[in-house]
């Protein structure tokens, strides 16, 4: 069994990648990812899937994420995501901004979040969606349209495990 991956990410600028900016999956564990900016990444700015975690995320900005495909087995294709998880958990978001995403500035399925305080941000494509998930939602002020009701497509699972 694979051992389990620690992160602690500061002051990173994670920007233009043709795929995600940020993906954890399998048991990676980020104790802080802090002070970063993710912008003008293709399908997420970061993206968790199952059996990941995050601490806490302090003072990011998830900005300009765009429509692009991951590549698990079939293809994802998402509308451009600042901040998804799929059967994760993330302990706070605190005083983090998400602007001009395109799909939604933060996505959950499946997950536990806690979105704390001071987070901000404006013209993305829908606010916060939360999916059969426990959100904690306090004080904050994040803009777009309102969630939809069904739940859309998310990256699940792993990515590059095909012949696994």
């Amino acid at each position: 069994m694979p051992s389990r991956v620690e992160l602690r990410i500061l002051g990173a600028r994670v920007e233009g990648n043709g795929a995600s900016g940020l993906f954890l999956q399998r048991g990676a564990r980020a104790q802080l990812i802090g002070y970063s900016v993710f912008e003008r990444n293709r399908a997420l700015g970061v993206g968790l899937t199952t059996g990941s975690e995050v601490v806490e995320f302090r003072c990011d900005s998830f900005r300009g994420a765009r429509a692009g495909t991951l590549s698990p087995e079939p293809p994802v294709e998402l509308g451009g995501d600042g901040l998804s998880a799929a059967g994760s958990n993330i302990g706070q978001v605190v005083g983090s901004r998400f602007d001009d995403n395109g799909r939604f500035a933060a996505v959950f399925t499946q997950s536990s979040v806690g979105m704390s305080t001071a987070n901000r941000g404006s013209n993305n494509g829908f606010a916060v969606g939360a999916y059969a998930s426990t959100l904690v939602d306090t004080a904050n002020d994040i803009r777009g349209a309102a969630a939809p009701a069904a739940p859309p497509v998310t990256a699940r699972d792993a990515l590059g495990t095909t012949g696994m």
